[in-house]
């Protein structure tokens, strides 16, 4: 995705080192003609350890590449290492179509799951998860769903 770098002065470095820290990081465009910025936050005050989010709009970036980072509309925050190209293209689907996991389903997710790898599974990420609600309702085929959900497991191992 193509991104303007924004122009204005960078954080100061006081409140950059207090920031927290989005990790596996993407920029997606919302419905209000900007981006947002999804992924994995640590170091937040308010929220939890790990938890995936989506930041409020973007609203300037560090110009360097790649970015270090991103000052939105209510927080700055650090990016650690960017999303990998499987784990974007399915948070890219699953935001297409509309669908994100729902804490109640997911021994659902986990079943499918291990139709698609052919073993017993654990406790899933969130994009595994994703991987099980595309799959389950339709919107990927099961050889599709199996490739990614390999294809995805393989990027993150090499992180």
């Amino acid at each position: 995705m193509m991104m303007e770098k924004f122009n204005g002065a960078a954080p100061a470095e006081v409140e950059l080192s207090a920031a927290p820290i989005i990790d596996r990081w993407q920029l997606l465009p919302n419905d209000n003609g900007t981006n947002d910025v999804s992924g994995f936050v640590s170091r937040h005050t308010r929220i939890r350890e790990g938890e995936f989010i989506t930041t409020s709009a973007l609203a300037q970036i560090d110009p360097t590449t790649p970015p270090t980072w991103a000052r939105t509309k209510n927080s700055v925050y650090r990016l650690g290492s960017p999303a990998g190209a499987v784990e974007s293209q399915v948070r890219e689907i699953a935001r297409d179509v509309g669908v994100r996991p729902q804490a109640w389903d997911i021994l659902a997710y986990v079943a499918a799951v291990e139709i698609l790898s052919g073993r017993r599974e654990g406790e899933l990420d969130v994009i595994e998860q994703l991987i099980a609600v595309l799959y389950r309702h339709g919107h990927i085929k099961t050889a599709a769903a199996s490739i990614l959900l390999t294809t995805y497991r393989k990027e993150r191992a090499a992180c």
